[in-house]
């Protein structure tokens, strides 16, 4: 088999990967994937945390503690934020 035939019978890629850890509201999302549930961009997330920013909310969802360089959140927490916005 030549390496090109083995991706072939595999589906394609995705546009969008997520890059959370468990599958349910408890599980961590990227700060980069969180648009699929908040409709929110990154940088509108970073401003939503910033308390000098015209478009700080105190009421978004804060970063989980100790996830180091990358910022998560919780999927559930962004989904009822979502819900609250209404979108």
């Amino acid at each position: 088999m030549a390496i090109a035939d083995i991706g072939a019978a595999e589906d394609p890629p995705r546009r969008h990967t997520s890059r959370m850890l468990v599958l349910d509201d408890d599980a961590a999302v990227a700060v980069q994937d969180a648009y699929l549930y908040a409709g929110l961009r990154r940088a509108a997330i970073y401003n939503r945390w910033n308390p000098k920013s015209k478009y700080y909310d105190p009421s978004f969802p804060k970063p989980l503690p100790n996830t180091g360089r990358r910022r998560y959140l919780r999927r559930g927490d962004l989904i009822d934020y979502a819900q609250r916005r209404g979108k």
